[in-house]
């Protein structure tokens, strides 16, 4: 059973996370660009084939620590993303439980 209080801590959440989730989403945006760009760069200076400045590129420091930049802000939106249909689903519970209620 969802009491009241817990719909309320559900509805608070996802209404003071409407902004943060959106930032969270742009900065996955920004930090995948970033990652597209270092990774261009590298292949642009790279010596070799095609095939080599590919690997090169997708090998380096840079790249790699590009790499992980992105996949933690990919990960803390995940998380926030998971939280809030959480939330949703304690609140679509509450409701479906209160027109039980009501009906029986």
């Amino acid at each position: 059973m969802i009491s009241d209080e817990r719909k309320e801590r559900s509805l608070i959440y996802l209404a003071e996370t409407d902004e943060a989730c959106a930032d969270l989403e742009g900065d996955v945006a920004r930090k995948e660009y970033m990652l597209d760009l270092i990774k261009d760069r590298v292949f642009l200076t790279a010596d070799g084939n095609n095939a080599e400045r590919q690997a090169i590129a997708n090998t380096s420091g840079e790249t790699t620590t590009a790499h992980e930049v992105w996949a933690q802000a990919l990960v803390k939106l995940k998380h926030m993303k998971a939280k809030r249909t959480t939330e949703a689903l304690v609140i679509d519970v509450w409701r479906s439980e209160n027109a039980n209620r009501r009906q029986g």
